[in-house]
């Protein structure tokens, strides 16, 4: 029996290897990348970086803003003959010849093969750079959940080379986010060794990588953080662009941006003294300290992060406080002594003005200042779905200008029916944001496009978004937006004209959308059912009748429409099939096969036949275990 097994183990043992041959070539065949790095010295600092492939197979080497080309020098690596240009390609050749955004020829001679494709030299101008190695070289398990992180090596270095800092490789690094967390351009969160000032606004240990992966202008975030001094918000998180490479690998222009907490520099309230900040969120972690209010809202504790149950209490009661001062319920004493109407009113505007569709609902944040005695509104945060943003559907309510989009959020709309908040409002509009918005847009943002110009190019070459954008990812689209902004916020709140809120509902009639309009007697053209992605039809009917309705027929005050006829919606067949209150199932093994057979079936192909021939050998010791019986051949 002895015997017989020796063959079937060999087999087995060559089959491994194989594997092992297999997952190295996968991962390491690319004749270019595996032949050829670049040297790039950047003032005192030299880092490396590969070129990268493109979906049509040209290869682009993508250069920070503090490099030179004439000093980049080629690394190259096995016995590969390379030519550029048609010029021998070694670790001494001069690349100042070369110009960027050109496609040279690039050919890679192997033993028995020869690669011929394109390269392409790519550069930033005018921005800061940071360089992360971490501890694996490898950003896949970081990337495979947000919670795993992972040491690692940060350098900042601004536009000119300077080292704004250097870490010893004791910085951590992890994933971060939400929606955006989902997307193949990933945010992360910097955690440094010790606290560093990494913009000249004060030091911290923690610092946010903003991937602005839904904001192909890579402006919004940047523009609001900027207006929110306009409205007189008292902090917000200072931000800077940033082009960043993970492990010598180019991964595209980011926002570096503080993160939101207490402190010097930062939110100037002390937790230790009784302090605290929460944010209105509807995606709570259950690492966090949260509650539900009375009105269903999802409070997450951020700071302090860690306290007692008799000060959880106290938490929970002064925003329990804070609510129901909104809400003007009987119990409720006078908001204007528990809010503070200034920060509430400025927040307001940005979120308004700006149509933030998380406002009321996610990243809206608040604090509670002991020594004020009052609840705070702030500070912002996450603005990349707003400013008519359609990069998914989520930002469809607040892709039309033409809204008063606060009368279909919660807190929003209690308050701005009060008429001394709406009146705040309108004055620090018109008074003060407004003159140093319409500065900001003539001045300051052409600016910014223009410092961000070459880094936007490396960025979209990277992430390969390219051409057949909508309007709203586009520069001329933010300034056709604001436009429209600024005209329909004219009429509504400075001129005063009335306007009609719409209410758009589902077929089932539960409300999904709201817009509004200046009755003014303008053509006025709403979206269809089909526009919005509700239903079929072309038409609105008064919800609950059968009555068609146009807005020819509007008139000051609020109408609520659905896509289908009051007789359609009672004749149609009802489903009785609810799963409202079913338990979410748990087939995190099965989603994660599924995974890996659709995005790793190199590696899994050669591990299932060695998995089979293990099968076949279990079987067969099995088979050989049993003692043979009279006629059985093996006696």
């Amino acid at each position: 029996m002895k015997k017989r097994l020796v063959p079937i183990f060999i087999v087995i043992l060559l089959t491994l290897l194989s594997a092992v041959w297999w997952v190295r070539t996968a991962s390491d065949g690319d004749p270019v990348t595996g032949a050829l790095r670049f040297s790039v010295p950047c003032g005192t600092v030299t880092v490396k970086t590969a070129p990268w492939k493109s979906e049509d197979g040209s290869y682009y080497v993508f250069l920070p803003s503090c490099s030179s080309l004439s000093e980049v020098r080629p690394i190259i690596s096995g016995h590969s003959g390379l030519s550029i240009a048609g010029t021998p390609l070694t670790e001494n050749t001069d690349l100042s010849v070369f110009r960027t955004g050109v496609p040279y020829d690039l050919t890679v001679e192997r033993f028995r093969s020869e690669t011929k494709t394109k390269l392409v030299f790519l550069q930033s101008s005018g921005i800061s750079s940071v360089f992360i190695s971490t501890e694996s070289g490898s950003m896949r398990r970081i990337d495979a959940d947000k919670t795993h992180e992972e040491a690692a090596a940060v350098i900042l270095l601004d536009k000119s080379g300077t080292v704004i800092y250097a870490g010893g490789g004791k910085d951590k690094i992890h994933g971060r986010g939400n929606t955006t967390w989902a997307l193949e351009k990933k945010p992360y969160h910097l955690t440094l060794d010790s606290a560093q000032d990494l913009l000249g606004t004060g030091p911290s240990r923690h610092w946010i990588l903003l991937a602005n992966a839904l904001d192909r202008t890579n402006l919004r975030n940047r523009i609001v953080h900027d207006a929110t001094g306009f409205a007189g918000l008292a902090w917000t998180p200072s931000c800077d662009y940033v082009d960043v490479y993970l492990n010598g690998a180019y991964n595209g222009l980011y926002l570096l941006s503080e993160r939101i907490e207490t402190g010097d520099g930062r939110l100037d309230i002390d937790p230790a003294a009784g302090g605290f900040l929460f944010e209105i969120t509807n995606k709570p972690s259950d690492e966090d300290l949260s509650f539900r209010t009375r009105a269903h809202r999802t409070v997450r504790l951020r700071e302090p992060e860690a306290c007692t149950d008799a000060q959880l209490e106290a938490i929970r009661n002064r925003t329990q406080q804070m609510e129901t001062a909104i809400r003007g319920l009987p119990d409720a004493v006078s908001w204007l002594d528990v809010l503070d109407l200034d920060s509430f009113a400025a927040r307001f505007l940005i979120d308004e003005f700006f149509l933030n569709m998380d406002s009321d609902m996610a990243s809206s944040f608040y604090y509670w200042d002991p020594a004020a005695g009052k609840m705070f509104a702030g500070p912002v945060w996450d603005y990349d779905l707003s400013c008519g943003s359609t990069a998914n559907i989520w930002s469809a309510q607040s892709r039309y200008p033409d809204q008063i989009f606060a009368i279909g959020k919660f807190y929003y709309r209690l308050l701005y029916n009060t008429p001394v908040f709406r009146e705040k409002v309108v004055r620090l509009y018109r008074d003060t944001f407004l003159p140093s918005f319409t500065d900001y847009l003539s001045q300051d943002l052409p600016a910014l496009q223009n410092r961000i110009r070459d880094a936007a190019v490396m960025n979209d070459t990277r992430w390969t978004r390219q051409g057949n954008e909508p309007a709203s990812q586009t520069a001329d689209g933010l300034y056709q937006f604001f436009s429209r902004r600024i005209g329909y916020l004219q009429d509504a709140w400075i001129e005063g004209i009335p306007y009609c809120s719409v209410w758009f509902c589902d077929a089932g009639k539960t409300v999904v959308n709201h817009l509004s309009f200046p009755v003014n007697g303008d053509v006025v053209s709403l979206p269809s059912p089909l526009d919005l992605g509700i239903g079929s039809s072309s038409v609105w009917y008064v919800k609950d009748t059968d009555q068609v309705w146009s807005t020819d027929e509007a008139e000051p005050g609020e109408i609520y429409l659905s896509p289908i006829s009051e007789t359609d919606y009672n004749t149609r067949p009802q489903s009785y099939t609810d799963f409202g209150d079913e338990e979410q199932q748990d087939i995190g093994v099965l989603d994660y096969v599924k995974r890996v057979l659709r995005h790793n079936w190199q590696i899994v192909l050669p591990f299932a036949c060695f998995l089979i021939l293990l099968a076949v050998l279990v079987l067969y010791l099995i088979h050989e275990s049993f003692p043979p019986q009279i006629g059985d051949k093996r006696l």
